[in-house]
């Protein structure tokens, strides 16, 4: 829901004041449905990261969360993208080597 969605962008600006991370992974494997209020927050969270300095990767998307993503004009602009959170840590690690 939306409150959980702001929550968790509030979250991980704190996270990245705090902590200093290279980056940032959000694993969506079990999201389902994808709307136009949570794709726009995803985009604007991982703008947020990138001025903070990090880099954010989405793992995990389901194809029907992908179809979704399309059709909603989804562009994911710097979001990098790997089918699950081994893979999103492999590519943090290459982008900072």
């Amino acid at each position: 829901d939306d409150y959980t969605i702001n929550h968790l962008q509030q979250k991980i600006l704190e996270a990245m004041e705090y902590h200093e991370p290279r980056g940032l992974i959000l694993d969506i494997s079990t999201v389902q449905i994808l709307d136009s209020y949570f794709a726009r927050t995803i985009v604007e969270t991982s703008q947020m990261v990138r001025l903070m300095g990090g880099v954010t990767v989405i793992s995990g998307m389901q194809g029907s969360v992908a179809i979704t993503a399309t059709q909603l004009g989804l562009t994911l602009g710097n979001i990098k993208t790997a089918l699950d959170v081994d893979r999103a840590l492999d590519l943090l690690e290459e982008l900072h080597e």
